[in-house]
């Protein structure tokens, strides 16, 4: 009886603990801070596309994506970028790439990028780029 007792209690200060850091970051992105947050990106070109873990970090109308290993880095200005789809992940992709992500293709000045964010996150990202909501 005591582990059902202490398993509800657990799970229901998670829940209570998750409610409060969204509402605390909804708050801190108002207040003009920044939002970092898990991702998947790739820049598409052929059959050369592939998927890099990573994480994306909102700044005053721009997405800095920084790869989780190496050093590469790639910069989403709100002024130079396009939203073209969105989508969930196909089957192959599923694969490499969380199933649950949404996937984002945008065009910028260079390429064209497939940006895959956690479905909680996109809005917050779609807003700093200045992208239409869905």
């Amino acid at each position: 009886m005591s582990d059902l007792i202490t398993g509800l209690a657990t799970a229901g200060g998670a829940q209570l603990l998750l409610k409060w850091r969204g509402r605390a970051r909804v708050r801190n992105l108002r207040r003009g801070g920044s939002l970092s947050a898990p991702c998947a990106l790739r820049i598409v070109d052929g059959d050369k596309a592939r998927w890099r873990q990573g994480r994306a970090t909102t700044d005053q109308g721009t997405v800095v994506w920084r790869a989780r290993a190496g050093n590469a880095q790639i910069v989403l200005r709100r002024d130079g970028v396009r939203l073209l789809s969105v989508r969930s992940p196909t089957a192959r992709e599923s694969w490499t790439i969380r199933h649950d992500l949404v996937i984002h293709r945008l065009r910028t000045d260079d390429d064209l990028v497939d940006i895959a964010l956690l479905p909680a996150e996109a809005p917050y990202f779609r807003e700093a780029l200045g992208l239409p909501e869905l």
